[in-house]
């Protein structure tokens, strides 16, 4: 009975730390109490051996302190984790500390790198084209890409001081800002950029009816007004300088003085400086287009050829500066009476052309005659003096023969001779038709 006892104490000791490692304390618990109760019993067995008396004893021992010391060495461990953890958080806390203003510089260089790729884009854009619209078109995607950018406007004045609209996002006003730049120049003219808050400007600007902050960029060159920027910024970015917005309003203005000069030489090789009509070379490239279309579509085309009768003798009696006045008061007159259809050319000298793409002949005469009439009866002054004149036309048909255009020059040429011919301050016609038959001229 004693060696079971002594199996029993010796092999308990095996469920006892098995069951406290698995975490099983209801099972830990009792198979301890059972060890602990046969340790005792085998303590006071009769006749009990020292020996094994001591063994029960040492085994109790070894059962109670094995779980004491893997609990108080689990706490510890646990303290040293929590500490180690706590240790390492601060140490990401100043880590994060330490790297939050190299992320804000990154993040303001790689907005600055990307503001510079642009810069990159639109200087290429005006090294290759010379067009006023595409340089604004791409400062507007520009600007757009900014995040604190709402809306972006950007209009265009012309030659002739007229505003347009080159570049619109989310700008549902277009209009008015045109009308108020139109009523308040100054803004073109400056120097300066201008902010504007809703605040205080509610009601009297354009687009503060909205809770944006505008700013506007003027570009100028030399005394000249370009363009005007309108941008809807973050309310919470407009006491920000903006000095970049300012270095690309010199750089931007730099290329739309460039297109400008481009635009004005372009149109002054295409325009006649005097009159505003049509250089030679320019209108015969309209009469080539006006053949081309006459001759596929089959629609009417008619050449003209306006002589001012005596304008040598003007010139000579009373100078070359009555001649000009002369020939700008005829072409304003015919800007006047033209019609879309109607182009008009300076054919050389004291000549004019015009291209009428209109039907029938008897309308075209109509008009002809109108406007001879009208200018034989207007007076141009001359200081105290009082000049009138006259005018010979001839008018030649392109439908049906559709001749060559050196043929069609040449059929109004032999009716503005007929004019002169029958007295001038006439109207002749060389209808297309069966050979060179030419008709009678119409004089009233």
């Amino acid at each position: 009975m004693t060696d079971i006892i002594q199996s029993i104490v010796c092999w308990a000791a095996v469920p006892v730390l098995y069951f406290y490692f698995q975490k099983k304390r209801n099972l830990f618990v009792f198979f301890l109490g059972c060890f602990f109760t046969v340790s005792i019993a085998a303590g006071f067995f009769p006749q009990p051996d020292m020996i094994t008396f001591v063994m029960s004893v040492f085994f109790l021992g070894v059962v109670f302190a094995v779980p004491y010391l893997i609990d108080r060495e689990t706490a510890e461990g646990k303290n040293r984790f929590v500490k180690l953890v706590g240790s390492l958080k601060e140490k990401r806390k100043e880590i994060q500390k330490a790297f939050d203003p190299l992320r804000l510089a990154q993040a303001s260089l790689s907005a600055r790198l990307d503001r510079l790729q642009n810069r990159v884009t639109l200087v290429q854009v005006m090294a290759t084209k010379l067009e006023s619209s595409d340089i604004l078109q791409t400062l507007g995607n520009m600007w757009n890409e900014l995040p604190f950018v709402r809306a972006c406007l950007l209009i265009r004045r012309h030659p002739n001081g007229n505003w347009s609209t080159v570049y619109s996002n989310r700008i549902p006003n277009e209009q008015e800002w045109i009308d108020y730049l139109n009523a308040n120049p100054h803004l073109a003219y400056s120097r300066k950029m201008r902010r504007y808050s809703p605040e205080k400007h509610r009601g009297s600007f354009p687009g503060t009816q909205t809770e944006s902050s505008y700013l506007l960029v003027p570009f100028m060159w030399d005394k000249d007004a370009l363009a005007m920027g309108s941008l809807a910024i973050d309310p919470a970015r407009q006491d920000d300088k903006h000095e970049e917005f300012n270095e690309e309003r010199k750089l931007v203005s730099l290329g739309l003085r460039r297109a400008y000069l481009y635009d004005l030489m372009k149109e002054r090789s295409r325009h006649d400086a005097l009159t505003g009509a049509f250089l030679r070379r320019t209108f015969m490239e309209r009469l080539d287009e006006a053949m081309r279309k006459a001759h596929r579509y089959n629609t009417p085309l008619f050449f003209v050829l306006i002589d001012v009768d005596h304008f040598k003798t003007l010139n000579d009696q009373r100078g070359h500066l009555c001649g000009d006045k002369v020939l700008v008061h005829l072409t304003q007159t015919i800007r006047q009476l033209a019609a879309p259809s109607m182009t008009l050319g300076r054919f050389g000298g004291d000549e004019f052309s015009m291209i009428m793409e209109m039907e029938p002949l008897e309308e075209v005469m109509r008009w002809l005659e109108n406007l001879r009439r009208i200018i034989s009866y207007s007076v141009v002054h001359e200081g105290e003096s009082e000049v009138r004149y006259t005018l010979s036309i001839g008018v030649s048909g392109y439908l049906p023969e559709r001749p060559a255009k050196n043929d069609l020059i040449m059929w109004a040429d032999k009716a503005l001779y007929r004019s002169k011919k029958k007295g001038r301050n006439q109207v002749s016609v060389r209808e297309a038709g069966n050979g060179t038959r030419e008709t009678g001229n119409v004089s009233r």
